[in-house]
């Protein structure tokens, strides 16, 4: 879970995103954030493990 430019973290979120998707690129979207829906503007995205090499 993860809020783009949360005051607290500055721009730890977003290097850490892009740090874990370098090593699992496919990422999943399962809540994206819509303040009008949810109390939080937080996201929840799956990483899902790289394939295994054969």
């Amino acid at each position: 879970m993860w809020a783009g430019s949360y005051k607290t973290f500055e721009d730890k979120c977003e290097a850490y995103m892009h740090e874990l998707s370098k090593q699992r690129p496919a990422i999943e979207d399962l809540v994206v954030g819509d303040s009008d829906k949810y109390f939080e503007h937080a996201n929840l995205k799956r990483f899902k493990p790289a394939p295994q090499a054969t």
